[in-house]
C-alpha cells in the first residue's frame, strides 16, 4: 500500500465558537485513526477577525491559529491559511459541523492523481435548506452548461487540492464566498483533473452567513467572468446566435405580414454579428496568452 501523503487540514472560521472545537476534535481523532500518526497531517484554524471566542476555542482544542486582525472574507481567509499550510497537500472544511471527518476521508482516499477533489454534497443525508435549493440548482445548471461539464457540486466547502495548484488562480479567485465557486470552474475550465466524491452534507451549528439574493446575483456574475477568461466562445457564441436568429425571424415575419422591415430586427442582427465578433477577439486573446 502506498504512503499516505501528509496535508493540512484548513478550517476558516467567523464566529464558530460554539461548533469549532467539536470539529478539531473529531477531525484529529479520525485522522488519527487514518495516517496512525499525528506528525502526517495538521490542523490549522484562520479566524477571520471574529468578534467571540473562536480563536481561543481552537488554540485550547491544540489547533495551529492564524488570526485575521478584521474580518477579510471567506477567500482571504483560504488564501492566507494555504500560506501558512505546512503540507503541499491541502484539505479545507467548514468550522459549522456540516463536513463530518468521515466524509473528508473519503475525498482524501481519493485524490491520488487528481488536482482537485471535491465532496459532492448528492449522499444520502443532505441539510440544505429549503430555500436555498431553487437558486443553487439555477447556478449548478448554468455552471454546468457553460463550462461543458456536468458538475454534481459547484461550491462545496469540503475539497483537497494542492497549494502549488491552487496558487495559480489566486489572480482571479476573490476574497470572498466565490473561492469554491472560482476555483471549480477554473479547475474545470483549464483541463484540470477534477473528481466529484459523494459525500453527506449535515445541518450546520450557528447561522449561515449566506445572503441569498444578493449572493446569488454576486455568483451568476462570477460564474460568467470565470467563463470568459478561459473559454469566452462558451458565453459569447450562443448570445450572437440568439440575437443573430432572433433578427432574421422578426425580420422575415415583418417582410411577410407588414412588408416591411423595422430598426427592431436590424438592431438585433448587428448586434449578434458585434456580439460574435467580440467573442472571437476574445478567444484569440485567451489563445495568444495560454
Amino acid at each position: 500500500m502506498a504512503e499516505k501523503k501528509p496535508v493540512t487540514v484548513l478550517i476558516p472560521a467567523y464566529n464558530e465558537e460554539r461548533s469549532v472545537g467539536a470539529v478539531i476534535e473529531s477531525y484529529r481523532e479520525g485522522l488519527m485513526a487514518y495516517f496512525g500518526s499525528v506528525d502526517s497531517f495538521e490542523i490549522l484554524v484562520v479566524d477571520d477577525g471574529s468578534k467571540d471566542r473562536t480563536a481561543d476555542e481552537a488554540r485550547s482544542h491544540g489547533a495551529i491559529v492564524v488570526q485575521n486582525r478584521t474580518n477579510r472574507g471567506y477567500g482571504a481567509t483560504l488564501k492566507v491559511g494555504i500560506h501558512h499550510a505546512r503540507h503541499e497537500d491541502i484539505l479545507i472544511t467548514d468550522a459549522d459541523d456540516t463536513y463530518r471527518v468521515e466524509q473528508a476521508i473519503k475525498v482524501l482516499d481519493a485524490r491520488e492523481g487528481c488536482d482537485m477533489v471535491i465532496g459532492a454534497r448528492t449522499g444520502r443525508t443532505v441539510k440544505i435548506p429549503t430555500l436555498r435549493r431553487p437558486p443553487k440548482w439555477v447556478l449548478l445548471k448554468l455552471a454546468s452548461y457553460l463550462s461543458g461539464v456536468d458538475i454534481p457540486d459547484l461550491n462545496s466547502g469540503l475539497r483537497f487540492f494542492t497549494r502549488t495548484g491552487i496558487k495559480e488562480y489566486f489572480h482571479i479567485i476573490s476574497d470572498g464566498f466565490s473561492f469554491t465557486m472560482t476555483s471549480t470552474l477554473s479547475y474545470l475550465a483549464d483541463g484540470k483533473d477534477v473528481a466529484f466524491i459523494p459525500i453527506d452534507y449535515h445541518a450546520r451549528t450557528g447561522h449561515s452567513k449566506i445572503r441569498p439574493i444578493r449572493d446569488t446575483l454576486l455568483f451568476v456574475q462570477i460564474i460568467l467572468r470565470t467563463i470568459i477568461y478561459f473559454n469566452p466562445l462558451r458565453v459569447f457564441l450562443p448570445l450572437s446566435l440568439f440575437l443573430f436568429l432572433l433578427g432574421i425571424g422578426v425580420g422575415a415575419y415583418e417582410v411577410i405580414v407588414h412588408e416591411n422591415l423595422t430598426d427592431f430586427a436590424l438592431m438585433a442582427i448587428i448586434s449578434g454579428i458585434q456580439v460574435g465578433a467580440t467573442g472571437l477577439l476574445a478567444d484569440l486573446i485567451v489563445r495568444k496568452n495560454g
